[in-house]
């Protein structure tokens, strides 16, 4: 293992266009132990530049697929020519954010004959199937798949959010030289729990005597919140709840016309505007019970990050997904909420903790105690783990 000093030029370099400033401190406390780091991204925050030296490339623009290709694209040509230039040969840790960014790293290795690691968050280019943009055995596609296999099966070590993903990205990897890493992410430590009556984002909105069922982050393509909508129509004479969506992205008209067509009134769903990092402690706090939606066909193809949020603030998940999903297994093994994918058994389910507060009390007190598994200090350990192993395999 490399010791860290701070003095010292770059080790390694972490290549992440979106991220959350509880990924950038993990970084910090990573360069702590295996030296100072570089990191590229779009989305920079605050650090300690001892330790982690951040380089700000192309920001993701989610406002149209357009705006979303361009800025990927760009980004990844952006570290593609860096990765040519760098000096030395410092380890790279790539994200699938750019979905082909590992790609691009690889080709760059390559040539520089540098070591690197993958993290992957979203399965690519299954993605792209599930979404509708092309067929599964389109050429682009299949090309992209047996791409992947090379990038994995050179890496010093592939790594996934959890075992379900792990398996999907091995079928994907073929004949990888050894098996995928699993490492969950972490609940962000500025994320706790906070009552209602002292939290001016819930006075603000008239959420305090209200049981609040959120939404919160991206909608996009592969988000699903047709069960929220059809359990906020059933609750619509009710004055005891409230749905809110949080948040933007190339799906939310969607979303709003069809709570339009269900005629679910503004007093029972509210649509309030995506929140700075800086609001989300006060808004997530809100949330009795948090919603996680997967499309089908997606439950093994990622873990959203918003479920460590949930579990840090002491919120309840209604996790929309299929029963054999690393998200299901999570919830349910924790008992810290319900599955369902129909809108019915969302209904049911939501109806039950509604009508008896006890049991749902129980299990956001579950959500916190969970939350202590994913805790900074516990993922920590483990990426040095997995990273000791993987850079010791590059040198």
């Amino acid at each position: 293992m490399l010791s860290g000093n701070p003095r010292e030029a770059p080790r390694w370099i972490v290549v992440n266009q979106s991220l959350s400033p509880a990924f950038a401190t993990m970084i910090e406390r990573l360069a702590r132990t295996f030296g100072p780091a570089e990191l590229w991204t779009g989305t920079p925050h605050r650090v300690d530049e001892e330790w982690v030296r951040t380089r700000v490339l192309t920001a993701y623009d989610r406002t149209s697929l357009s705006t979303r290709a361009r800025t990927w694209a760009t980004f990844a040509a952006e570290a593609g020519g860096l990765l040519m230039g760098v000096s030395g040969r410092p380890f790279v840790l790539a994200v699938t954010n750019p979905p082909f960014l590992p790609n691009v790293v690889w080709s760059a290795a390559r040539v520089r004959r540098l070591g690197y690691a993958i993290l992957v968050w979203d399965l690519y280019p299954e993605h792209v199937v599930r979404m509708g943009v092309s067929s599964d055995d389109s050429v682009g596609v299949r090309g992209w798949r047996a791409w992947n296999g090379r990038v994995y099966r050179d890496a010093g070590a592939v790594i996934s959010l959890g075992p379900r993903m792990a398996a999907a990205v091995e079928a994907q990897g073929g004949s990888m030289r050894r098996p995928c890493e699993v490492i969950p992410n972490w609940a962000d430590p500025a994320l706790r729990p906070l009552p209602k009556v002292d939290n001016p984002f819930a006075h603000e909105h008239g959420f305090v005597d209200r049981t609040v069922v959120m939404y919160s982050g991206n909608l996009g393509g592969s988000h699903a919140l047709e069960p929220m909508l059809q359990a906020a129509a059933v609750c619509s004479a009710r004055d005891d709840v409230v749905f809110v969506v949080v948040g933007d992205g190339l799906g939310l008209e969607a979303v709003r016309r069809r709570a339009n067509e269900l005629g679910v009134p503004p007093r029972v769903l509210r649509f309030l505007p995506r929140q700075e990092w800086s609001a989300l402690p006060l808004s997530l706090s809100c949330a009795d019970v948090a919603v996680v939606a997967q499309s089908p066909g997606t439950e093994h193809l990622s873990v959203p990050s918003k479920t460590y949020s949930a579990l840090a603030v002491g919120s309840a998940i209604a996790a929309i997904t299929g029963a054999d999903s690393d998200l299901a297994e999570l919830v349910l093994r924790h008992r810290c909420g319900f599955v369902a994918r129909s809108a019915e058994s969302f209904t049911t389910e939501l109806l039950a903790r509604l009508d008896e507060p006890e049991s749902l009390r129980r299990e956001r007190a579950a959500a916190v105690a969970a939350s202590r598994e994913y805790g900074v200090d516990v993922i920590h350990e483990r990426w040095v783990e997995v990273l000791s192993r993987a850079m010791g395999r590059s040198e």
